[in-house]
């Protein structure tokens, strides 16, 4: 039994309400981890910003961090 409570875009708060939205949208269905992550608005917003300049950088690698050159 998991000892956090899993939302979705039903039955959270209105702010965690549309980024659940947005992930199920996007996705086509709800993700697990962010309904978790749900119980924290603040948490799930930096979840989702995190995520989103990761697939950015994946995008466009030439914009990314040079891993050769870093120190």
């Amino acid at each position: 039994m998991s000892r956090y409570k899993s939302y979705d875009h039903t039955t959270t708060t209105d702010k965690a309400k549309e980024m659940l939205a947005a992930v199920k949208a996007k996705l086509g269905r709800d993700l697990g981890m962010a309904n978790v992550m749900a119980n924290s608005p603040a948490v799930l917003e930096s979840f989702l910003s995190c995520h989103h300049d990761i697939r950015r950088c994946e995008a466009y690698p030439e914009k990314g961090i040079n891993h050769e050159t870093s120190s």
